[in-house]
């Protein structure tokens, strides 16, 4: 079980910011999303299993993961959480679960051409410290490349969904926190070993950028430019100059690819050990691993990207 904060208010379709749910005493007009910052924020904590809180989920119930002293949800109030939720706004993880979640749910936008999916994972240990539980939920983004960083808060609100919503739902497991470091390390050589072959993680890429196409078509430009750019400085690399030697700019061209949000560091990864294996430069002697530069680049982008 786990206490958190749940909504008194359901809502059958995602809260919309266009939508004035009331008037504050001075008149003005407070949107749904506001509303339920407000309300949820005064809300008394209550302890919920897996399964309960899917059924409010399914009801349409948003709930904050963590509890605050007062009536505020701010990080210098921030009392506890034992649980984690992160969003997939363009599919299931491309690897499968690296750590099995207590709740999947599809979200109030979801879609079968644009598919939308929150996990859920109940905690072992109850954390306490506001910069702890964000690093720890930091280290359990790191697991999943698709997943939206931004949730990255422990202020996050979750929407509820529908009826249908639930996914999967279970009582039994919960998350160790003190294995977080292990299953981490284990799944980033697991991920290194898989680089040019992950089929899935280029199709998600691929709609990824797809979707950002149609959506925002000059940031769909800018990234398609940068990518080209920055592989370009890997196949292009002749000699070692001042402050470009070969591990620098395959590091260097590793992370600033992978921190772009709309990324896949699998996929980045596996374009820049093809650009350096394509150049010999990076083959001939060389007592560095191509594979090893990239993955320690990636590394650092996953534990740094906002």
């Amino acid at each position: 079980m786990a206490l958190l904060l749940i909504d008194s208010v359901a809502y059958g379709s995602k809260p919309s910011s266009d939508t004035v749910e009331f008037t504050n005493r001075w008149g003005a007009p407070i949107s749904q999303p506001a509303a339920i910052s407000l309300r949820i924020a005064r809300q008394q904590p209550v302890e919920l299993t897996p399964t309960q809180l899917a059924d409010r989920v399914s009801r349409g119930y948003t709930f904050c993961p963590s509890t605050f002293y007062g009536q505020r949800r701010r990080d210098e109030l921030f009392e506890q959480s034992q649980l984690m939720a992160l969003d997939f706004d363009c599919g299931l993880p491309t690897g499968g679960w690296h750590q099995q979640p207590n709740l999947v749910y599809e979200s109030f936008s979801h879609t079968e051409s644009n598919p939308k999916y929150r996990a859920v994972w109940f905690l072992k240990q109850q954390i306490t410290q506001v910069e702890l539980y964000k690093s720890k939920l930091k280290s359990l983004m790191s697991l999943y490349s698709n997943c939206d960083k931004a949730t990255a808060d422990s202020c996050r609100l979750f929407y509820g969904s529908t009826a249908n919503s639930i996914q999967y739902v279970s009582d039994t497991t919960v998350l160790d926190i003190d294995q977080l470091p292990h299953i981490v390390e284990t799944t980033k050589l697991t991920t290194a070993a898989n680089f040019v072959d992950d089929t899935e993680s280029k199709q998600a890429q691929r709609d990824i950028l797809f979707k950002l196409k149609r959506e925002n078509k000059r940031r769909y430009a800018y990234l398609v430019a940068k990518i080209k750019g920055e592989l370009e400085s890997v196949t292009n690399y002749k000699s070692p100059q001042p402050g470009r030697s070969r591990y620098a700019v395959l590091w260097n061209t590793t992370a600033n690819l992978c921190m772009e949000p709309e990324l896949v560091p699998s996929v980045i990864a596996s374009y820049v050990i093809a650009a350096a294996e394509s150049n010999p430069y990076f083959a001939a002697e060389w007592d560095k691993s191509i594979q090893t530069v990239v993955q320690t680049a990636v590394d650092w982008s996953n534990n740094n990207r906002g």
